[in-house]
């Protein structure tokens, strides 16, 4: 994945809304993809959606998996990583852990 422009909309929101979506769906889960260009998806973890584990459009990486309760601790520190990892980095992230 190509280095990330920036968010679309602040951490602390972006945030909010997964965590908003988290209680929604507190027994799948929901998982966060981030594009190149900035956008954000907040997508509930069903197997039977398309998307899941699968990114929602080219250019996306997958940040974390996130189910409730989780700590907004957990969530900012995935998306500040992704944001702030070196242009070199191409394995799959570790620090992701979500929650």
């Amino acid at each position: 994945m190509g280095q990330i422009v920036a968010l679309k909309q602040s951490v602390e929101s972006l945030t909010d809304r997964v965590l908003r979506k988290t209680e929604e769906y507190p027994k799948v889960g929901v998982d966060l993809w981030i594009c190149n260009n900035g956008t954000a998806h907040v997508i509930p973890a069903i197997p039977k959606l398309r998307f899941h584990k699968k990114p929602p459009t080219t250019g996306c990486e997958f940040i974390g998996h996130y189910q409730h309760p989780c700590s907004w601790h957990n969530v900012i520190d995935d998306i500040e990583w992704v944001l702030h990892k070196p242009r070199s980095s191409h394995a799959y992230s570790p620090r992701c852990t979500g929650c």
